[in-house]
């Protein structure tokens, strides 16, 4: 199943001083049931299932600019009584994937009235992966996980840019 994205409007807040959030565009995604503000028009992908993994189909929106990447996915998650355990391992999941990373930083929350947990993982700039910092969001609403992600790969991360982002993202 293929998703579509959608260009809902165009981004324009007063309340970033900084030039390069002005100019973000809000995109939506019906079928994935969300929109967000992205700094240039996401690339749509898809990551099949993986059985032996025991992962699911990922659908991916991912917009890079100026050594950052901007992501969005969601996935069907089985259905369990522990959101939590479930976010959990996803984090690890998506620490993982980045060769000696760690977690440094992780907290649950809420995101629009539904479970979130936010993390931050540190990867080593002497890799060839040449990530400095990652910071990621995961939510759950009924049987749809949500990640928000932003990897960093040039300088220090700008928190005005990342919560902007994350504050961006609208669920329904």
């Amino acid at each position: 199943m293929k998703s579509h994205l959608v260009i809902v409007g165009v981004s324009a807040l007063a309340a970033f001083s900084s030039g390069q959030l002005k100019d973000w565009q809000e995109y939506g995604c019906e079928q994935g049931g969300f929109r967000v503000r992205m700094p240039a028009k996401p690339e749509v992908s898809v990551i099949p299932p993986n059985p032996q993994r025991g992962t699911p189909e990922v659908n991916c929106f991912t917009s890079a600019v100026s050594g950052r990447l901007f992501i969005v996915t969601y996935s069907v998650v089985a259905p369990g009584p522990d959101g939590k355990k479930t976010l959990l391992a996803q984090l690890e999941r998506f620490r993982a994937a980045f060769k000696g990373s760690k977690v440094v930083n992780k907290a649950f929350g809420q995101h629009e009235g539904f479970l979130s947990l936010d993390g931050i993982v540190q990867a080593p700039m002497n890799t060839k992966q040449k990530v400095g910092s990652l910071i990621w969001r995961g939510v759950i609403k009924n049987r749809r996980m949500y990640e928000i992600s932003v990897v960093w790969a040039i300088g220090n991360p700008k928190l005005e840019v990342i919560r902007y982002f994350f504050s961006s993202f609208h669920i329904g």
